[in-house]
């Protein structure tokens, strides 16, 4: 009974804050120890970066990414990107910024439609900023929308 029950809530959950269509979610994750500094990059500043992309109704896609720093910065920006795979090249078909200024971290969601059948990942890109900068990107694995 406790099995059937929780389907029943695992349902409800889909159809009320899915677009109504009952989808079974894909769910991809990137982490920092996925990235290295990017060029320029002083690589001491960003100690965290953790993000999902989540297939959560039949044509959209959640983004989160999380980022943190070791110590208060002047500036932390993080752009998630997400790429579509076209032929066997990544396209960027949408991206979301958000900075915050004297912090030490950031977090961000957003939601964005995707096409059924597409390849899909996320690309998140941080930047810190104080006397130096730290600059990292990671990707998630991608999913595939159904």
């Amino acid at each position: 009974m406790k099995k059937k029950f929780v389907l029943f809530v695992f349902l409800v959950i889909m159809l009320v804050f899915g677009d109504g269509s009952l989808v079974l979610a894909q769910e991809a994750s990137l982490r920092l120890e996925q990235s290295q500094p990017l060029v320029g990059s002083t690589g001491v500043l960003i100690n965290y970066m953790e993000g999902t992309i989540t297939q959560s109704g039949s044509n959209t896609v959640a983004l989160s990414v999380s980022t943190s720093t070791n110590c208060i910065v002047n500036s932390l920006t993080q752009t998630m990107y997400l790429q579509k795979l076209s032929g066997s090249s990544w396209v960027t078909v949408n991206n979301f910024t958000k900075s915050a200024y004297n912090t030490n971290c950031i977090s961000d969601f957003k939601s964005s439609y995707v096409d059924i059948g597409s390849i899909y990942r996320l690309l998140a890109v941080a930047k810190a900023t104080t006397s130096t900068t730290d600059i990292r990107e990671a990707y998630s694995n991608p999913i595939t929308i159904q």
